[in-house]
């Protein structure tokens, strides 16, 4: 893990972590990204957390529980993210996927 991955990530997963308006799913990652205490460089950093869990190679299968397991996966290759805000981008992700 580089250093960048490491202050990125101390600074964006507690606002992952932070987000609770689960009844609003699609407002996710505007809520992160334009959370107060990111940075550019923060926000840039979750931009790319985000697009990883967006990408369409991990929503290819029919079962919901593949696509899961697949963009969790792919998350936890690139990035240092705790498990809670690993399941946080993708449960957000599988909102805007199905």
């Amino acid at each position: 893990m580089n250093q960048d991955n490491q202050i990125h990530t101390m600074v964006v997963e507690p606002v992952i972590e932070a987000f609770n308006n689960w009844n609003q799913p699609w407002t996710f990652f505007d809520e992160v990204y334009h959370h107060p205490a990111l940075s550019a460089g923060d926000r840039q950093w979750f931009a790319m957390v985000w697009h990883t869990a967006m990408d369409e190679k991990n929503w290819k299968h029919a079962a919901l529980v593949d696509c899961v397991a697949e963009t969790t996966s792919a998350l936890q290759q690139a990035y240092p993210l705790s498990q809670a805000a690993t399941d946080a981008v993708v449960n957000a992700a599988a909102y805007q996927w199905k």
